[in-house]
């Protein structure tokens, strides 16, 4: 298992400190993982090596072999040093091995180490913004500098545009500012906060956590829903609420500006999902839509009760965190609670808009994070793709 200055500790010791840890060649620092394994790409030259205590000279054999995982070749198996490449393999795969070694008392001591390999192919980048972004010019990716300062004079001419980030290639080639915006301002960026949920909830479905898009959402939260067999409510699917499809009367998110529109007045409420089912029955689920961002505030309500944990702290373990998404001084971003501690499904997040890009580069990049599928390949197709007819212009 990873320690902090990337030696890996012995796991299992039970015959003293003869073996104490495993060093391991060709890792970058930044790879180091302290949660029981180490990572390497396809196709590499791998190397563990015993850093056993044997200034006495007394360990008089090394022994390697695998014990999980594709079959590779160890060469040196029988040393303190064992080489091997890692399977270039289309999918992540785990490769377990276990060290043995014995002392001249006979004595043996045994310990076991991971290496989690990533999947090739042309997913590669030669860089991850984990930490911050790479810049460059537009030229240099093939981007016409005269179409980009057209866009970019129209977001300074637009009123209500802060911001205009252009990522290429995994570079930022233009990043422009506007009014109160600002690179280390975060803004609380509305129903963009929809996109990130949903892809919390593909991720719990990739874990199991969720069974899947098709799932009623009363298994999820019963304590809200009816116990007649009858009610309609109960056919409401996670996809449903995915796709605001979930058949409720509803006027529709679209003319805010209005102060007494049903959404402020919802969002003002303490028992908001009470509230929200016990709204009239307008279409059949599936059928319609209607955009709705209670419907997404039932995404958050879902992911809470399917992983136990909160949707922030769910996002912190399996998007967030793995992303390097924060505030500019490092600290977690903010995410608005309602007024039951349900994390806002629909708005309310705050993030700057370097940290947003994250998001669209994970899709871009299929799902895939440095060496890492954060969500499934498969969800990110079908998240992509049109899913129902919106009968609003201009949405699709």
């Amino acid at each position: 298992c990873g320690s902090s200055d990337n030696e890996p500790e012995i796991a299992g010791n039970d015959g003293g400190d003869k073996a104490e840890a495993v060093e391991v060649e060709n890792i970058p620092p930044s790879l180091a993982d302290t949660a029981g394994f180490v990572k390497a790409e396809s196709d590499t030259e791998i190397a563990l090596i015993a850093a056993a205590s044997d200034e006495d000279g007394s360990i008089t054999s090394y022994l390697w072999k695998q014990v999980s995982g594709p079959f590779v070749e160890l060469n040196g198996y029988e040393t303190h040093r064992v080489s091997f490449r890692t399977p270039d393999s289309e999918e992540p795969v785990s490769l377990g091995f276990q060290l043995t070694v014995v002392d001249d008392d006979s004595d043996s001591t045994s310990m076991d180490i991971t290496v989690a390999v990533s999947f090739g192919g042309d997913n590669k980048r030669d860089y991850w913004p984990t930490k911050s972004w790479r810049t460059a010019n537009p030229e240099e990716h093939g981007v016409d500098a005269e179409k980009l300062q057209e866009a970019l004079n129209f977001a300074r001419n637009e009123t209500n545009a802060w911001s205009m980030l252009v990522v290429k290639n995994g570079y930022l080639v233009a990043e422009s500012y506007y009014r109160n915006g600002g690179r280390h301002n975060a803004y609380e960026i509305q129903s963009a906060t929809k996109s990130f949920v949903s892809t919390l909830v593909g991720i719990a479905i990739d874990k199991g956590m969720i069974e899947g898009v098709d799932q009623p959402i009363n298994e999820l939260l019963p304590e809200f829903f009816s116990d007649e067999p009858d009610d309609w409510r109960n056919d409401i699917t996670l996809e449903h609420s995915l796709t605001m499809t979930w058949g409720y009367d509803w006027p529709g998110d679209y003319f805010l500006a209005d102060p007494e529109h049903p959404l402020w007045l919802w969002k003002d409420e303490a028992e908001r999902f009470d509230i929200a089912l016990n709204r009239d029955q307008g279409h059949e689920p599936g059928t319609y839509f209607i955009y709705d961002s209670t419907s997404s505030h039932f995404l958050s309500g879902a992911l809470t009760s399917a992983t136990g944990m909160s949707t922030f702290e769910f996002a912190q373990n399996h998007l967030f965190g793995p992303l390097g998404i924060t505030q500019p001084d490092g600290s977690p971003i903010v995410w608005k609670q309602d007024p039951k501690g349900f994390y806002e499904g629909g708005f309310g997040m705050e993030i700057t808009p370097r940290q947003m890009a994250k998001l669209g580069y994970l899709i871009l990049n299929e799902g895939r994070w440095e060496y890492q599928q954060i969500v499934s390949k498969e969800w990110v197709q079908k998240a992509t793709q049109p899913q129902v007819v919106t009968y609003v212009p201009g949405m699709s």
